[in-house]
């Protein structure tokens, strides 16, 4: 089957003796650092990730199926031992993989031709439940929707409903509410954030919309008012804004991260900071509001948000050079959200190209913040075949790291007889990172697929917030 890629919103590697004192991938690691783990004739498309404590692989995504006369999309996981190996004690089946089809409030209606679940936040919470955010669509009503399982992956019971689904705002003329990202607070409230059509607009326009949930995955109306709060930038063009990554500020302020649409020069980096009661941040950027353009007039997106131990705002994404050409994208904005941090590359900034093919498209959409300072960034980069999962780390002063892969890259295939490979989430785990994503190819169910970078230190995530 064919997987469709967009990029975010939403060739093997030969390793010479030299390198196995680098950070590269874990040879010791299912025997060459990678693994595939199929979903059961489902095609796998992206992934997004949690580790645990005890190192166990949580992945999620959104699995294509069919059935008699009609063909769905449902959300899919898998955990998997640190080994690798499938955990068995996961699911409703115990067989280590699940879809919400398994189970009888989530599977597809058969009397329609398309149903759609899609799976775009994963988050295990402090007592180690799971969280998984996306949205369902029926035609052109597309509504936000929230589940919570268990920690042996089957359906939380405190939970009276599931699926738990949101209309955030009513768009006559194509309803959409959707969430791309998930994260929890302190005090074990869930923020989420997304986009939808804001009402009464035709064509419709686009916002960035922020919730909280209560414990009973319920809107919180300490919350704004109503849990909800939606935020247009409306920067020009058909004014589109969209968020795609949350980062909790230890002083409780939610930083949202994204895109937002210019007349002129395509979308701009998008940043977003709300007080803890929902309400815009004044002392940040303008009104709560900020957005970066990276010198090419071209599209500039954020997809993945970290804050660092000084309160400064990191965001990776993709930096567009020209026509399908992307660069890995890593920028540092100050902590008031005024302007680039010139402290970082001198500009705020640094694109890293990979460059593999003619089409040159290098998208990031996940990062970490190594407790040394140094910054690994993870994606995927075009091949001629398909693409390359792809990782880069960076120092502290900018340069790409020569410790870590090939001259600070490290990119390669989850399995080399699958043409695509795109990493689309990192974490720290086991001996360093684990990458996760997905391969595909022609006419060959999709796969998650998973890769262990080995590193010299292993860093906590304590670093993140």
């Amino acid at each position: 089957m064919n997987t469709i890629r967009t990029l975010p919103l939403c060739g093997v590697v030969f390793w010479a003796a030299s390198a196995l004192a680098q950070d590269g991938l874990d040879m010791s690691w299912n025997g060459d650092g990678t693994l595939l783990t199929a979903m059961s004739n489902y095609d796998v498309g992206a992934a997004v990730m949690a580790v645990q404590p005890d190192g166990r692989i949580l992945v999620a995504g959104s699995c294509g199926g069919s059935g008699p006369g009609y063909t769905f999309v449902t959300v899919c996981m898998a955990r998997l031992l640190p080994n690798g190996v499938r955990d068995f004690s996961f699911g409703p089946n115990q067989t280590g993989i699940l879809t919400f089809s398994d189970f009888p409030s989530y599977a597809p209606p058969e009397d329609a031709s398309y149903a759609l679940m899609t799976a775009h936040g994963l988050l295990r919470q402090a007592d180690s439940k799971l969280v998984v955010g996306g949205y369902v669509a029926e035609g052109t009503d597309i509504r936000a929707t929230v589940t919570r399982l268990l920690a042996n992956g089957t359906l939380d019971p405190s939970v009276a409903v599931q699926p738990v689904t949101f209309e955030f705002s009513r768009n006559a003329v194509a309803n959409q509410s959707i969430i791309l990202a998930v994260a929890q607070q302190a005090d074990g409230k869930l923020v989420v954030a997304g986009q939808t059509n804001r009402a009464g607009t035709d064509p419709p326009n686009s916002d960035i919309v922020v919730a909280r949930l209560r414990p009973d995955l319920t809107l919180d109306p300490s919350f704004n008012g109503t849990g909800i709060r939606i935020v247009a930038f409306d920067l020009g063009g058909d004014n589109t804004d969209t968020a795609g990554a949350i980062g909790i500020q230890p002083d409780g302020k939610i930083v949202v991260a994204g895109a937002a649409r210019t007349a002129t020069r395509g979308f701009d980096a998008a940043l977003l900071r709300l007080n803890a009661d929902g309400s815009r941040d004044s002392s940040f950027g303008n009104n709560g509001a900020a957005w970066f353009d990276f010198g090419r007039q071209k599209d500039d997106i954020a997809s993945s948000v970290k804050i660092d131990a000084a309160g400064r705002i990191w965001i990776s994404g993709v930096r567009q050079y020209d026509g399908n050409d992307y660069d890995f994208l890593v920028a540092r904005v100050r902590a008031d959200g005024s302007a680039l941090d010139s402290d970082f590359c001198g500009s705020g900034f640094r694109a890293v190209a990979f460059d593999l093919d003619t089409r040159k498209t290098d998208v990031v959409y996940d990062m970490l913040l190594q407790s040394d300072g140094k910054v690994v960034l993870a994606g995927y980069a075009s091949t001629d075949a398909g693409s390359n999962f792809a990782t880069a780390r960076l120092r502290t002063d900018c340069a790409l790291d020569a410790t870590f892969g090939s001259g600070g890259k490290l990119y390669g295939s989850f399995d080399a007889s699958m043409a695509g490979n795109d990493g689309t989430a990192v974490a720290f785990g086991g001996s360093g990172v684990v990458l996760a994503g997905f391969a595909s190819a022609i006419e060959v169910d999709g796969q998650f697929g998973i890769a262990q970078i080995k590193l010299d230190l292993i860093f906590s995530d304590a670093f993140e917030h």
